[in-house]
């Protein structure tokens, strides 16, 4: 796995599994250095139009971003909301998934569990709407 596909799936994790899963890596690789500690803040919100696909920005969306070092190796994760607690352990997780140490496997397991709820619920919201679709005929 990827560090860009990691990190976005290790933002989407949930709260509870996250912070287990940093817990159990914490056990075994000793406390992390902080680089960054938990800080929430504003992040521009950019989407592209899709008729002239010119970007713009929506507005600013609170992100909590956090930097560590566990076991010599840095990690680095950014999470939507003002949960400090779940991005240290989201970046306690990019170290050691990034960076192959003991419990890496455990972390992309995480990450292929958030993955399949994604997708998941990704097929329950396309099932929603899918009713809603109107086709239009053309004529000759």
């Amino acid at each position: 796995m990827d560090v860009e596909t990691r990190a976005a799936l290790l933002a989407e994790s949930d709260r509870a599994d996250v912070i287990a899963l940093a817990d159990e890596l914490i056990e075994r690789h000793g406390s992390p250095e902080i680089i960054l500690a938990p800080e929430p803040g504003l992040v521009a919100l950019e989407v592209r139009e899709p008729v002239c696909r010119e970007r713009f920005i929506v507005g600013d969306v609170l992100v909590t971003r956090a930097e560590v070092v566990i076991a010599g190796s840095e990690g680095w994760a950014a999470r939507m909301g003002a949960d400090r607690e779940a991005a240290l352990a989201a970046a306690v997780c990019a170290a050691v998934g990034d960076n192959g140490l003991v419990g890496a496997t455990d972390v992309d397991d995480l990450c292929d569990k958030t993955a399949l709820v994604l997708g998941d619920r990704a097929r329950r919201e396309w099932r929603d709407l899918a009713p809603t679709m109107v086709e239009f005929e053309e004529m000759d």
